[in-house]
């Protein structure tokens, strides 16, 4: 399994649209990169799991979107997920 290591949301845009292709893999996110936004289709396998966590565990990412569709065998943690505007649930 490949592991890349992202220190921007457009490094994680571009891994999330290749790593399927490269058989899964990890992906570990920079704290000061963020905020991330995770976002794919039919992302992960059986033969391709694919694991999202932080860089540093003690110094987990800012996530402010997470969209997976039609994505299954996806892994996602030690990330501090928030909407853009914490604190405020949508209505």
């Amino acid at each position: 399994m490949t592991t890349f290591t992202v220190r921007s949301n457009a490094e994680l845009t571009d891994i999330l649209s290749r790593i399927d292709g490269l058989g899964g893999g990890s992906i570990k996110l920079e704290a000061d990169g963020g905020p991330y936004q995770i976002s794919a289709r039919d992302l992960g396998s059986a033969g391709g799991p694919v694991t999202i966590t932080a860089a540093d565990p003690s110094a987990p990412p800012v996530v402010d979107r997470v969209d997976l569709r039609d994505s299954a065998f996806i892994t996602i943690d030690g990330l501090h997920i928030q909407g853009k505007e914490a604190g405020n649930p949508p209505a």
